[in-house]
């Protein structure tokens, strides 16, 4: 196994154990809220498990919440504007899109919060607790410098493709060896689809797509229809 290989498959591994640390430690923080708000709603219910009058979210805990979601984006976001250099941007992204499957945790902790904006409002409960303020203001206050991060990297790209070289070439529109063969079978049988692609080059439908977008975007090739329908041709 090269040098670039083994590179791809430790980011793979650490990806996919922050994922599942991820969302260990969103359970573990969101089942203390719960009962915290159990607590709230039927007090009684504490003296039916004492143990449980004691479990509730911490300042440490909400603490210990926060360092990891920091190391899990910013592992993603190294990998978004840094990646290898020995690693395809096709490869960079599909590394980005493991590591992106907890961005739903955003969606649940606002479904919490907002039950407890709920649940205050008709005083259910006197007020929400205040470890759930933290990790909602936490989670979202992270979650929106990604989206700014993500954002600006696409205009950085995008900047980077207006620029010609001297040959007419655009400076960003490098292939890789696995692009340019793509590229070569699409010059070659004139118009193809990305079923086509996919079957000939064993690629799976979302590198392929990208793949397909990013030679689109650059000016290597043309497409025209919408969806599975969209035909590519030569540019």
């Amino acid at each position: 196994m090269d040098a670039d290989k083994r590179i791809l498959l430790v980011e793979r591994e650490l990806g996919d154990k922050l994922f599942l640390l991820i969302w260990l430690a969103t359970i573990i923080q969101l089942v203390l809220i719960i009962v915290e708000f159990v607590n709230l709603i039927h007090p009684a219910f504490g003296t039916l498990i004492p143990f449980l009058q004691k479990v509730t979210a911490t300042q440490l805990t909400t603490d210990a919440y926060l360092a990891i979601q920091l190391a899990y984006m910013g592992k993603k976001e190294l990998t978004r504007w840094f990646g290898s250099r020995n690693i395809s941007a096709v490869e960079t992204e599909e590394l980005v899109r493991r590591i992106r499957r907890g961005d739903s945790a955003v969606l649940l902790w606002g479904v919490v919060y907002l039950a407890g904006v709920l649940l205050s409002a008709l005083h259910v409960i006197a007020a929400i607790p205040a470890e759930l303020q933290r990790t909602f203001i936490q989670v979202v206050t992270i979650y929106t410098l990604a989206f700014v991060s993500k954002s600006a990297q696409k205009k950085r790209v995008k900047g980077n493709g207006a620029i010609q070289d001297a040959g007419g070439q655009t400076a960003s529109t490098a292939l890789t060896a696995e692009e340019a063969g793509l590229l070569k079978f699409i010059q070659e049988h004139k118009t193809v689809t990305a079923g086509e692609c996919i079957r000939c080059f064993n690629l799976s439908r979302n590198r392929a797509y990208y793949m397909l977008k990013k030679m689109v975007s650059t000016g290597s090739i043309k497409s025209t229809g919408k969806g599975r329908a969209t035909i590519y041709t030569a540019g």
